[in-house]
C-alpha cells in the first residue's frame, strides 16, 4: 500500500509572492495576477495558472468562473507566518 500524500501547508516564495499580489490587487484573473507578480519578467502564464490550482488545493484561495476566466477572490482571513530561522 503507498503511503499516503502528504501536502505542504507552508508556501514557498512564489507562492508567496502570489498570495501578495493578490492580497494587493483583490479578485483578479491569471493574467491580472501574472502581471502584478513579473510585470517584465518571463514567468509563464502557465506557470501562474499552476501555481493558483496548488493554491486552491492547499485551501488558500477560492476562485470562481467569470465569463471565460477563472477570478481568484482574495480571502482576508489568511494569515502568513514567518518560519523563524533555523
Amino acid at each position: 500500500m503507498a503511503a499516503p500524500l502528504i501536502r505542504s501547508l507552508s508556501l514557498t516564495p512564489l507562492e508567496l509572492r502570489i498570495m501578495q499580489a493578490l492580497w494587493e490587487v483583490g479578485p483578479a484573473s491569471v493574467k491580472v495576477v501574472r502581471q502584478a507578480v513579473c510585470p517584465t519578467s518571463m514567468l509563464a502564464y502557465t506557470s501562474v495558472q499552476s501555481v493558483l490550482n496548488i493554491l486552491q488545493k492547499k485551501g488558500k484561495v477560492k476562485r470562481a468562473l467569470h465569463g471565460r476566466a477563472y477570478v481568484v477572490p482574495r480571502q482576508n482571513s489568511i494569515q502568513v507566518r514567518k518560519e523563524p530561522d533555523s
